[in-house]
């Protein structure tokens, strides 16, 4: 199967081509507030580049956030539209999970105003849900899990493989309209009305 793979939720556009778990090509960038200019074009230059169509492509998993409000919709939006007028299935992948890939790891994410996104995983698995933490709270937090190494967004984190490798474990979508980004921070402001 062909799938298509990408994250803009946060600073890095990634987009990736797999074909039957194999990796056929892949782009990492820095692309702080370019990724809506920027993913059609290389998802494109990438295809073009392994002469795929897009009526070959079986699936494209995408991260749902928690990040950047409207980083998380742009690979969102491609992907929901594609497979509102493609036989494309979808997979969603939490961007905290994608950090932490399938090692034991706390993840997180600037969320600005000295908060951040924070998730706990092993072996590609939660260990509690993705939250948003006050600095202060975030290094007792921290303390408290000494053996679980601490992994942000770096450019050594190769986003895509990390969510094509949780997508092997994840549920199709069944209904598009049903995806939604993860918006922890509006929940958060939402407690405080």
């Amino acid at each position: 199967m062909r799938t298509i793979v990408m994250d803009t939720s946060n600073h890095y556009l990634a987009i990736a081509l797999y074909e039957d778990g194999m990796l056929r090509a892949c782009r990492q960038l820095e692309a702080l507030k370019q990724q809506s200019e920027l993913a059609i074009p290389v998802l494109k230059d990438l295809m073009d580049g392994q002469h795929w169509q897009m009526k070959d492509i079986g699936e494209m998993v995408v991260s749902l956030g928690p990040g950047s409000y409207t980083g998380v919709r742009i690979a969102m939006t491609i992907a929901k539209t594609l497979s509102a007028v493609m036989p494309i299935r979808l997979k969603a992948i939490s961007s905290l999970a994608m950090l932490a890939g399938d090692q034991k790891a706390i993840s997180i994410i600037d969320a600005r105003g000295n908060k951040f996104y924070v998730g706990m995983y092993e072996n590609g698995e939660p260990l509690m849900e993705d939250t948003l933490m006050e600095a202060e709270v975030f290094e007792t937090f921290k303390n408290e899990h000494p053996d679980f190494p601490i992994v942000a967004l770096v450019d050594e984190i190769p986003l895509c493989d990390n969510l094509y490798l949780l997508s092997r474990k994840a549920p199709y979508i069944e209904d598009c309209d049903c995806l939604v980004p993860t918006y922890i921070k509006g929940v958060e402001a939402k407690k405080q009305c």
